[in-house]
């Protein structure tokens, strides 16, 4: 691991993790909002640089309380102060889910992909809150540092960003469809971030058996998450190209590399089965997978494949209307062969 320190546009003096090597990189974002970042270290061979910041006023990073614009600016900061073109991808936790979507709104080009994981959605609910308090003590308490005065400040200022007008405009700049993720035994209500998925993506992907915190009680699954990632280009995706990236230097997670850079078979599991749950145990089955590793594979490809169904038909519908503006043209513009002009005996 190494330390980055970098400037903030406005002078000040931040600092971030970098562990692991290549030139593709993640940004992993955490919660709080204003804790230290905590998420973990990537497992030895990973094919990316991971870059983990102390936000402005937290940690290694001077400061102190500020909204999420100057929270957004910083990570321009750190894009740039590292030359990076953008993040291949970013992996936000719980508040940090929710500062990697309105930096991807913010700053489309800088994201080509986004992970966000057990975020809080776009809401302030009284049920909401009310079901949290009420399941907060049962909650492993990690002890991680946070500033009080940072968490206020971001926390206000995101209900603040939730309400603004062209809030879902914003959201629509955001080309690639993000990965939702919910941990199925985290006492937070799961349905903002459903709802969100359901605006946005198609469904949230669901790690069974897991809290909250599963990056630190099976950080395995937040590799799996992340690992499928890496590999895809930015632009339109490319069901075989995904894990040719990573399969040159990852061991660790190769059934699951295998399985994504195997597209057409995994599609045909899931047109051809029952319904995705059968896919996945076959995944489990057939390849050595453990179950949250299939379950990503799948969401991943199926979300290809209709991100590719939605290119064809955009482009079948492009077709349609250039044809349709060559039969509407004025005769006297036009003459196709076989067509008279009024008037012509």
């Amino acid at each position: 691991m190494t330390t980055h320190h970098f400037r903030a546009f406005d002078g000040v003096a931040l600092s971030t993790r970098v562990e692991g090597a290549g030139d593709r990189a993640v940004l992993q974002l955490s919660g709080g909002p204003g804790m230290v970042n905590y998420l973990p270290a990537p497992p030895d061979g990973f094919p990316a640089r991971v870059i983990s910041p102390d936000p402005r006023g937290v940690g290694a990073s001077a400061g102190g309380p500020h909204g999420l614009e100057r929270a957004i600016e910083d990570l321009e900061a750190l894009r740039r102060s590292l030359g990076l073109e953008c993040w291949n991808v970013v992996a936000g936790h719980s508040s940090g889910a929710d500062l990697g979507l309105a930096y991807a709104a913010e700053h489309p080009h800088s994201v080509a992909r986004l992970v966000s994981v057990c975020g809080t959605g776009l809401q302030d609910d009284r049920s909401w809150h009310a079901a949290y308090e009420a399941a907060r003590d049962t909650e492993p308490d990690l002890g991680l540092p946070y500033d009080e005065a940072v968490h206020r400040a971001l926390l206000d200022d995101w209900r603040r960003w939730i309400r603004e007008p062209d809030l879902f405009e914003r959201l629509r700049r955001i080309d690639e469809p993000p990965r939702f993720v919910v941990a199925e035994l985290d006492i937070r209500p799961s349905w903002p971030v459903a709802q969100l998925a359901s605006l946005m993506s198609e469904r949230p992907l669901v790690v069974t058996g897991v809290g909250h915190d599963f990056w630190h009680t099976h950080p395995e699954h937040w590799w799996a998450l992340v690992a499928p990632e890496v590999g895809r280009p930015p632009g339109e995706p490319d069901p075989g190209e995904a894990a040719s990236h990573v399969r040159e230097r990852l061991d660790i997670i190769g059934p699951l590399v295998e399985a994504v850079d195997d597209a057409h078979t995994v599609l045909d599991l899931v047109l051809g089965s029952a319904d995705v749950r059968e896919a996945s145990e076959r995944l489990v089955r057939e390849r050595g997978l453990t179950e949250i590793a299939a379950t990503a594979v799948l969401d991943l490809q199926v979300r290809r494949f209709a991100a590719r169904q939605r290119h064809w038909l955009g482009q079948e519908r492009d077709d349609l209307l250039r044809d349709l503006a060559e039969l509407t043209r004025p005769d006297d513009d036009v003459r196709r062969p076989g067509r008279e002009a009024p008037g012509a005996t």
